[in-house]
């Protein structure tokens, strides 16, 4: 008898043994499961917080330089200012076309001047905005000889009148 009693004490110790070891397993499972699932929370709360809303963000057109831009960098001139803010505007995309090369077209003020040297030639204070048209825009606002774009400068001359080109 005392045998049966200790054999039935020992499997009973076994098993109450595999249940704390299965109930210790389903525990930790359950904890990191938990944990897992309340950082993934704190991370993506954590990034819409430092999103912030869409009207709170100004937005920056990349294809436009503005004078307060021009004034904060201090830019003598307009070359400057478009090499150290967008200086791809400054590389073409192409090497020539039929037999002629082909140039980035700077317009000051809707007026044609030739290609970006020209840009040296506009003073820093007097830039209102320098803006970037791509070839196909400039293609159908000013028609062919445009397939590298057009960097079109508006000065404070112009900006307070009428601007025919932007």
């Amino acid at each position: 008898m005392r045998l049966a009693r200790s054999l039935r004490n020992q499997r009973l110790s076994k098993t109450l043994h595999r249940h704390r070891a299965v109930m210790y397993v389903e525990q930790t499972f359950a904890t990191r499961a938990l944990a897992a699932i309340v950082g993934t929370a704190v991370v993506l709360a954590l990034c819409v917080a430092c999103a912030g809303s869409p009207a709170s963000r100004p937005t920056r057109d990349t294809n436009m330089i503005t004078r307060d831009q021009v004034i904060a960098g201090n830019y003598s001139n307009a070359y400057d200012a478009v090499k150290r803010l967008h200086p791809n505007w400054l590389v073409k995309r192409s090497t020539s076309s039929a037999n002629r090369a082909v140039a980035i077209i700077t317009y000051v003020d809707g007026v044609s001047y030739g290609d970006i040297s020209w840009l040296r030639n506009v003073q820093g204070a007097s830039i209102e905005s320098i803006q970037r048209i791509d070839a196909g825009t400039a293609t159908t606002r000013w028609g062919t000889g445009h397939s590298e774009g057009v960097i079109y400068v508006t000065t404070t001359k112009r900006a307070g009148g009428s601007s025919s080109g932007s």
